[in-house]
């Protein structure tokens, strides 16, 4: 996996979102260096929808059509235009080209077994912060999302450890 990261440590790196003392997580990550040789189709997408690098991504199937149609509405409807939704399927793809949001159709010969336990786990993807837990289908889904606002919102670095790699 080529990533380079770029700006570690620099002042704009560590500012934080919300006033003094409310917010204890890093606003902004660390810059990733896009190599675009790895997938200039990505990259081409990347330049049209991702604002100053950053991006909101989904990634989803058609089993998830009604939650992800919520979540893009109300993205779009409260201003936000850099997302990105991963279609994981024709159907998925269909219905983002029907609706006009911006979408990636991976390869479905890319495998997506390990994605979250390798992103959870490798050090230097933790730094970016494109945590990976799964919630939906799980009895402990409340306990999962509130992981997830301790790792994002207050800065509790292993909040999500004790979670399995995917649906174990």
């Amino acid at each position: 996996m080529k990533l380079q990261l770029a700006g570690q440590g620099k002042d704009e790196v560590l500012y934080k979102a919300g006033p003094f003392g409310t917010v204890k997580a890093i606003r902004k990550n660390p810059t990733v260096i896009p190599d675009e040789s790895i997938n200039p189709r990505l990259a081409k997408i990347l330049q049209q929808v991702a604002i100053k690098k950053e991006l909101i991504v989904a990634l989803a199937n058609s089993n998830v059509r009604e939650m992800l149609e919520m979540w893009f509405t109300n993205i779009k409807r409260v201003g936000i235009s850099n997302y990105l939704i991963v279609a994981l399927d024709d159907s998925t793809e269909t219905f983002c080209k029907s609706k006009g949001v911006p979408f990636y159709r991976r390869d479905p010969d890319e495998g997506v077994d390990n994605i979250g336990k390798t992103v959870r786990k490798d050090a230097n993807l933790r730094k970016l912060k494109p945590v990976i837990v799964h919630l939906n289908y799980h009895p402990d889904k409340s306990e999962r999302m509130k992981a997830v606002i301790e790792f994002y919102v207050n800065g509790k670095q292993n909040a999500l450890e004790h979670f399995p790699d995917g649906s174990e």
